[in-house]
Order: structure tokens, then C-alpha cells, then sequence
């Protein structure tokens, strides 16, 4: 057994909501403290990239859906309630924080979670290009009808800066 001069650990901290994020990384950085000063060591923090909650606006989600289900796709849930959330960690979340946004995903034939080679394979295939081709339309049309109907563009500001309004003060 060695024991070594310095060690260092590499960690991410994900939660539902800032706030919660907050709350955990102080109880996160209190155990690592309290380690440290059992063991006597010195504790030195480096914070990266923080990935903040998505924000999902539903009139604008609404707004995909409908272009959605126009071309086909076929939610699992139809509720809009259950496209506001991925659960996954994106910088599309840091974005939500300062514009209307949405965060659309969808299924392709794939054998494996996003993120492996299984995943990216499935992605490449040419029957995974329609499903993509037809998310990308969706999209589209909903930025086009959002800019050609001002209040439409009104509505998804006003619910940005009700929804957003505690969250962007609750910066890390």
C-alpha cells in the first residue's frame, strides 16, 4: 500500500432544479471538508460547466407537438406536460434560463441508450434520417410560426419570464 502525496476526484452533481443542485453541493462539498479535516488533508475545489435545469416552455412545446403529430410522430404520452423534461444534463438547460426554449427527443431503433457506440450506430442507419428529418421540420415550423404570429411569440415570452423569473436570480 502507497500512500500518496495528492489524490483528486473528478465528480458531477445532477438534481431536478438549481436550487436542489445548490442544496447538494453543499452537502457534497461538507462531506469532502469533513473527510479532510478528519484525515488532514487539504480540500481545494474547482468548479466546471454547470448544467443548469431545463425550463421547457409549453407554448412553445404545444406549438412542436401539434407540427409533430401533423408529420406522424405519436407521443407515448400525449399529455404536453411530458415533453417539458428530458431529465438529462444539457447545455440546452443554460439556455432555457435566458430564452423561451424547448428540448424535443425521440426514438429511434437503436439497441443501446444515447450516448454508445450502440446508439450512434442506430443513428447513422438511413431509417433513422426520417425520424430526424421529421423532428427537424417540426422545429422548424414551430420558429416559423412563432415569428409570423407576434402573439403567439408574445404568449411564449410572458410565460418565460413568469416560469424563469425565481430561477435566474438563483444563480450557483
Amino acid at each position: 500500500n502507497i500512500i500518496p502525496e495528492e489524490s483528486e476526484l473528478k465528480y458531477h452533481i445532477r438534481a431536478p432544479t438549481l436550487g436542489e443542485l445548490k442544496t447538494l453541493l453543499s452537502k457534497v462539498e461538507s462531506c469532502l471538508y469533513g473527510a479532510a479535516q478528519s484525515t488532514g488533508c487539504v480540500v481545494q475545489i474547482d468548479k466546471s460547466n454547470t448544467y443548469k435545469n431545463m425550463i421547457s416552455n409549453i407554448t412553445l412545446v404545444q406549438i412542436y407537438q401539434q407540427h409533430a403529430e401533423d408529420f406522424g410522430v405519436v407521443f407515448d404520452d400525449p399529455d404536453p406536460g411530458f415533453l417539458l423534461s428530458t431529465g438529462a444534463s444539457t447545455d440546452a438547460g443554460n439556455v432555457s434560463h435566458v430564452v423561451p426554449c424547448i428540448h424535443p427527443t425521440f426514438k429511434l431503433n437503436a439497441s443501446g441508450h444515447n450516448h454508445t457506440r450502440e446508439f450512434q450506430e442506430a443513428a447513422g442507419r438511413n431509417e433513422s434520417q426520417f425520424a430526424t428529418l421529421t423532428v427537424a421540420k417540426a422545429l422548424a415550423l414551430t420558429a416559423l410560426q412563432v415569428i409570423q404570429e407576434p402573439d403567439l411569440l408574445a404568449k411564449a415570452q410572458a410565460e418565460f419570464q413568469e416560469r424563469s423569473n425565481g430561477a435566474i436570480a438563483d444563480q450557483l
